[in-house]
């Protein structure tokens, strides 16, 4: 069986992946999934969408197995979050970008609504490190990498003393604001940049001091 290739490089996510009809586009939606859980396993990865090995469709595949237990992957079609429940910063990974780290916004607790081949329409509450996954994946359906909104690191980040993390965060949340402010108007007219206000908004209740980041980010090393 031969390797799938996994997409790399965040100019091939620009664009918002397309839904799928499965009344009328079944075998494909197959075709994709099967192919997702190949690549899962292949690059031994917990999560991927489609566009990541070249399907332009909103689909993701995500390995539930523990370490004591058999591979359990499950399929997401046309997901959509419809609900958030608080909002962190965490450190994440993307197969898709490799050798990078960035620091983003997430919320630990999500409401998603999706469609699978069996069983027709679900809302699900995910939570945790699960829902951190979801989200990254959602955004890059909807067309946004990691380097959309996140802050990258390096090593540098971590031999940094906190007062210097603190400055580096306070920084971060400044432009994430003002970014906010430029798009404000785009927003309104565009159902696409819902995800990018989100992210945007958090930062902007940062900001005020609404909401206070913790000092021990959370270590998410997504799709690794």
């Amino acid at each position: 069986m031969a390797d799938l290739k996994i997409i790399t490089g965040a100019d091939n996510f620009i664009e918002r992946t397309n839904e799928i009809d499965l009344e009328t586009d079944k075998k494909l939606a197959v075709k994709i999934i099967d192919d997702l859980k190949k690549a899962l396993v292949q690059n031994n990865l917990q999560i991927l969408s489609a566009p990541q090995i070249g399907y332009p469709y909103r689909i993701i595949c995500m390995n539930f197995k523990s370490k004591s237990s058999k591979a359990d992957i499950r399929h997401f079609i046309n997901p959509i979050i419809n609900r958030t429940r608080g909002f962190t910063l965490i450190r994440q990974k993307d197969i898709s970008l490799p050798d990078r780290e960035f620091i983003h916004p997430r919320s630990p607790e999500i409401n998603m609504f999706y469609q699978t081949l069996d069983n027709g329409s679900l809302s699900s509450v995910f939570k945790g490190a699960t829902a951190f996954l979801l989200q990254q994946s959602v955004d890059l359906l909807d067309g946004m990498t990691l380097e959309t909104i996140g802050l990258e690191i390096d090593n540098q980040f971590d031999e940094a003393t906190e007062e210097e993390k603190n400055e580096l965060l306070e920084a971060y949340v400044k432009a994430v604001t003002e970014y906010k402010e430029q798009l404000e108007k785009e927003i309104k007219e565009s159902p696409d940049l819902t995800a990018i206000n989100n992210a945007a908004n958090f930062m902007s209740q940062v900001s005020a001091g609404e909401i206070k980041i913790k000092k021990d980010l959370v270590l998410e090393s997504s799709q690794e």
